[in-house]
Formats: C-alpha cells, structure tokens, sequence
C-alpha cells in the first residue's frame, strides 16, 4: 500500500528490506515466501515510491490469510 512518510499506522512496517524475527512474525515470513523452518528472520522487500513524500507498507501482524 502507497503511503505518506509522516505516518506508518500500528502493525505496518516500510517495505524498506528491514530484517524482522520469525519469532512473532511467521505469517508476514511466508506470506511474503522467503523464509523457512530453518529461518530465525527474514527481510521485508524492498519496493522503492515514484515520490519522496511516500513509501509502501506492509501489513506485519494481522489474520493469517486463508488458502481456500
């Protein structure tokens, strides 16, 4: 999701390729699809904004998403 820098609501994160535990963050890890059993962390990707006063975020907590 595109959003304004100033702000980054609850449960978000910057899609700036942080690196975050798997502990606590499993269903953002396999959503995205880089990590593994082995795995103790992951990166988020990396998505550069067309405009400086924006970037994009990713939900890290929330419903794990259902396969059906």
């Amino acid at each position: 999701m595109l959003f304004p820098t100033k702000w980054v609501p609850k449960n978000w994160r910057i899609c700036d390729g942080s690196v975050l535990p798997v502990d606590g963050n499993q269903a953002a890890g396999v959503v995205i699809g880089n990590i593994s059993n082995e795995d103790v962390e992951f990166s988020l990707p990396v998505i550069d904004s067309p405009h400086s006063d924006y970037v994009y975020i990713i939900c890290i907590n929330g419903n794990f998403p259902d396969r059906s």
